[in-house]
């Protein structure tokens, strides 16, 4: 029996450094390469361009009205900067509750779960590593003026393109062609819009404090307006956090599908509200993170939320899994060796003896 157990485990050492010895010569081989929301327009200033890297949006139904809770992450060197956002009827505006962000945060916390994989490698084996003619233009009409602290919206109703370029070169906002192209459809609409003027001693850099819209809700139902986003210059960020009764899935307004990059995340997390103090906006929350690095190209139009066939729950585990390796062996693998080397040694010892006890 010792002459079996030694021969097992001889046998076992060989086999393990034999892999290790295949995997060392595999790696050191060379590897072969494998084949918003609201945009900002620029501001008469020569500073230049204003830069939204990153925007958040909590969409939420309340009734027949849709309340939009915007942040956005800006960067401009202009002092004097502003922000055009298109709404389907004549919007109210006020600030929104900078906190609510960190507590989507925390109710998106996901459960960790793990779990061992004993038959897969995590591959760490040793030594890896239509502008309207001027003559007729029609400026818009002021409905609405708010002061918001160092913030001034004004809510506009427009039914020219030119009267409303016009209007916003009047009042200090420059725009470049391409976007007064943008909000021409929008006026086709009968949209309305809101301006909102930042002013600062210095350049903008860093969160706004979130500005709420409530407006109301459209036929089509929720709807966060995308589609200026068409204009800008860098790539897009946004992240949408739609509170219902139900899950929802995102598309464009046109029909089309989101189209966006490799790195887009898509669907983050879809699961009925925990946290009583967001009831108020949903009792379902659906949240996505969208990328695109080339806008001009892959937003078609505004972000449409229809209702999904299922509530089933989405990204609330995370499973971390742990490879269960030796010398970055799978130790499933290793005992079914083992056990095969066990069988073929016993077997041989066997059936010697056999001849030998006949002799």
């Amino acid at each position: 029996m010792r002459n079996i157990v030694a021969h097992v485990v001889a046998w076992t050492v060989m086999i393990i450094l034999g892999v290790s010895a295949v995997s060392t010569v595999q790696i050191a081989s060379p590897a072969y390469a494998c084949a918003c929301g609201a945009p900002a327009p620029v501001a008469a200033d020569p500073n230049g361009d204003v830069m939204i890297d990153e925007e958040y949006a909590i969409i939420s139904s309340h009734g027949t009205s849709e309340q939009i809770d915007m942040r956005l992450s800006m960067q401009t060197l202009a002092r004097d900067s502003g922000l055009i956002m298109p709404t389907p009827s004549p919007a109210s505006v006020s600030l929104g509750d900078a906190d609510v962000y960190e507590t989507v945060a925390l109710e998106m916390t996901p459960r960790n779960v793990t779990v061992r994989d004993w038959w897969t490698s995590d591959g760490s084996f040793p030594g890896t590593s239509g502008a309207a003619d001027p003559l007729y233009a029609q400026p818009p009409v002021v409905l609405d003026v708010v002061q918001l602290g160092p913030l001034e919206a004004t809510v506009l109703a427009a039914s020219d393109a030119q009267g409303l370029s016009d209007w916003l070169d009047a009042n200090g906002y420059g725009l470049r062609p391409e976007v007064t192209d943008l909000l021409a459809t929008y006026i086709e609409r009968n949209w309305s819009f809101v301006t909102i003027k930042l002013t600062s001693t210095e350049g903008l850099d860093g969160d706004l404090d979130p500005i709420r819209f409530v407006f109301d809700t459209p036929v089509s139902g929720l709807v966060y307006p995308l589609a200026l986003s068409k204009a800008a210059r860098t790539a897009q960020t946004v992240n949408v956090y739609i509170f219902d009764d139900h899950r929802r899935d995102i598309g464009f307004a046109d029909g089309s599908n989101i189209v966006s990059s490799p790195q887009a995340v898509g669907l983050t997390w879809a699961a009925p509200v925990r946290d009583e103090s967001l009831l108020e906006y949903g009792a379902y929350l659906t949240a996505y993170n969208l990328y695109f690095d080339d806008p001009g190209q892959q937003i078609a139009d505004d972000l449409v939320f229809p209702q999904e066939s299922t509530d089933e729950e989405y990204g609330t585990v995370v499973y971390t899994v742990e490879y269960m390796t030796i010398l970055g062996i799978p130790l499933g693998w290793l005992g079914v060796i083992i056990l095969v080397v066990a069988v073929v040694i016993i077997a041989n010892q066997v059936r010697r003896r056999i001849p030998a006890r006949r002799r």
